[in-house]
């Protein structure tokens, strides 16, 4: 059995799966920015309603962005240090993988994925896969503004070829992309139970993906000449 912790978006989320069962029990709660209220009590109430003791577990994923640098955070700090205590192997999980596997779990299409990341000033990591069983990535993340992702896209609309899917899309011209955006605006528990299953665990240190420079190391000289640096 696999626990996994998501807070990269608006919601806090965590899931048990197992084997070929898939999703044994999750929850999700909305918590934008106090995913440090809600992930240990969610965590402890999940396995108690399946009745397992962490120590039963084989391993602990999180999902290490992109996304939320305060959930990115808690919710790493949070599974280092329950996987630490128990003796139990953790796995790190892209948030842009998760999408992808959101969007080919939910499509019985073949095609393209763009996900889309919302970052800060009109920006997005952006990435794209292959769909399928298992998605494959074509291209690396790469942070790009909203528009250059709507010229890159624009040579492929006739196509059919591309969904976009991700946090970014709502930050994107919405009546441009239709027809091509993805339904759900946030990734499911049992996408999130695929990915835990399908993660490679071991004892490495945990490497969380920002894909964007801090707000504080953007506004550095400005908060600098503020303090008389």
């Amino acid at each position: 059995m696999y626990l996994a912790v998501n807070a990269t978006d608006s919601h806090v989320q965590v899931v048990l799966a197992a084997g070929q069962r898939g999703m044994l029990y999750g929850e999700e709660r909305f918590g934008q920015g106090r995913a440090m209220a809600f992930v240990g009590v969610m965590t402890q109430r999940v396995l108690d309603v399946a009745g397992v003791k962490p120590h039963d577990l084989h391993g602990v994923a999180v999902v290490v962005g992109p996304g939320s640098f305060t959930g990115i955070r808690i919710t790493a700090s949070f599974v280092y240090g329950l996987a630490k205590s128990t003796e139990l192997p953790t796995a790190s999980v892209s948030s842009l993988e998760l999408w992808a596997e959101e969007v080919s779990s939910g499509l019985s299409r073949q095609g393209k994925t763009w996900v889309a990341i919302q970052a800060r000033q009109g920006q997005s990591i952006v990435q794209c896969f292959e769909l399928g069983p298992k998605p494959r990535p074509l291209t690396i993340p790469r942070l790009m503004k909203c528009s250059e992702l709507e010229t890159i896209l624009q040579g492929r609309m006739d196509s059919g070829e591309f969904c976009l899917a991700g946090t970014a899309v709502k930050a994107s011209d919405e009546n441009f992309f239709r027809g091509h955006i993805y339904g759900r605006n946030r990734t499911s528990l049992r996408s999130l139970a695929t990915m835990a299953l399908r993660a490679g665990y071991g004892d490495e240190d945990l490497t969380m993906f920002y894909g964007r420079p801090a707000d504080a190391e953007l506004c550095r000289k400005v908060i600098e000449f503020g303090r008389g640096i």
